[in-house]
């Protein structure tokens, strides 16, 4: 029950800042419970000399590693930026991070509202950002960045928002997010310069502003490599990974649904929703399709048990009723698909696979793959039969589950 009320805290905080200001983003995670209780910044307190303990770096690295620059340092278009040996330069290094764990210590849970009881084995509120306890803050100086240091005597509050501003104005956030970001939203291979065009946005987002991230975010999709129709390029579009394989399904589908136990389907499909195995999220970054030089992250934990567990989804909703409700939840629906209106349609196969590829395709399927269809549909009498193979042939289809 815990684990639901702090990801649906943690959703919200991401939901509200996910159109603002990066850097507004970037002070909502460093101050949440949530994060605080993962990567350990939650009660870190500063140096004890008597008892020989150090601030903890886990989150001090992953905001660094992670969450805005990188480990190398990048030119605008996102390609690394090399030395005289036409090695990669490091973006940090182990003193920065010593030095931002240092900035960001002296935090912890926020108090229960009005002083509330709590079971003595649960100290930890997640419902409010976490607050600052001076006495566990170091106020020595640090070192970040470029060179940039903090003075002697900050509060908490203060190295803290001073240490999230010296990572915003790295020139390393535009092309390093703004990567990510296109290999989320389009394509897990953007040229370099798509990435050059998305990072001069979140520079300048045409008003002066950094960190724009709805002025971001509308760079990417309506830059010319998001909106143009690539058919013969292999590095083009996103493989669905499977959270969004299942919903992009249902809703085309047209599903009604609960959400029970629709995260036992993607576990089978290779990702545990709410549990990645790493701080690395479910699938590796930088991950290549073997033999090629395409990057297509989710793939990384495509194998052939997870085709296999991606037909069978599809199958059980169109014929084998779907999911049932949990009996022991009043209201519950399960998951059930509305064959009725494709049905309606079958009596003309050409029909019916122009509201699908409507529906799924954007009005873009592969005239391959519409032949395809329509060839096996001629040959099936039975409406329902007719609209459950066009639909199961429709979204298994590669093409499908790749987004273009």
């Amino acid at each position: 029950m815990e684990t639901a009320y702090v990801q649906a805290r943690w959703h919200h905080a991401l939901a509200e800042q996910a159109f603002g200001n990066f850097e507004g983003l970037l002070h909502a995670i460093t101050m949440s419970p949530a994060m605080g209780h993962y990567l350990d910044m939650a009660d870190n307190a500063k140096a004890d000399p008597a008892e020989g303990t150090e601030p903890n770096e886990n989150f001090a690295r992953e905001l660094l590693q992670l969450f805005s620059i990188g480990v190398v340092e990048l030119k605008r278009d996102g390609t690394p930026l090399l030395d005289a040996q036409s090695q990669p330069v490091p973006s940090y290094g182990q003193a920065e991070v010593r030095a931002f764990a240092r900035a960001l210590t002296g935090w912890t849970y926020a108090p229960y509202p009005g002083g509330l009881a709590k079971h003595e084995e649960d100290q930890r509120y997640y419902g409010s950002p976490m607050v600052a306890v001076a006495s566990q803050h170091d106020t020595a100086a640090k070192r970040l960045l470029r060179g940039i240091s903090l003075p002697a005597g900050q509060t908490a509050d203060a190295d803290l928002r001073a240490a999230l501003r010296n990572v915003f104005l790295h020139p390393n956030v535009g092309p390093f997010i703004g990567r990510q970001l296109i290999r989320h939203l389009v394509t897990g291979s953007p040229s370099p310069a798509y990435v050059d065009r998305v990072a001069a946005v979140f520079d300048d987002d045409g008003a002066g502003m950094r960190g724009n991230l709805k002025a971001v975010v509308r760079a990417i999709l309506l830059d010319p490599e998001a909106r143009s129709a690539p058919d013969a390029n292999p590095r083009y579009g996103r493989f669905r990974e499977p959270a969004l394989y299942v919903t992009a399904f249902l809703r085309g589908v047209g599903a009604a649904s609960d959400g029970y136990q629709l995260d036992e389907v993607t576990k089978a499909m290779g990702q545990n929703v709410f549990y990645a195995p790493s701080v690395f999220n479910y699938y590796p970054a930088e991950y290549r399709i073997p033999g090629t030089d395409v990057v297509a992250p989710p793939m990384g934990i495509h194998n052939t048990n997870t085709v296999l567990a991606r037909s069978n989804f599809v199958y059980a909703m169109l014929w084998e009723d779907g999911i049932w409700p949990d009996e022991d939840i009043a209201g519950a629906i399960g998951t059930k698909v509305a064959l009725a209106p494709w049905a309606a349609l079958a009596a003309d196969s050409r029909k019916l696979l122009a509201a699908i590829d409507d529906r799924f395709y954007g009005g873009a399927m592969p005239p391959g793959v519409k032949a395809a269809i329509y060839d096996a549909l001629v040959q099936i009498d039975d409406a329902q039969e007719r609209a459950r193979t066009a639909l199961f042939l429709a979204t298994t289809a590669f093409q499908f589950q790749v987004g273009r």
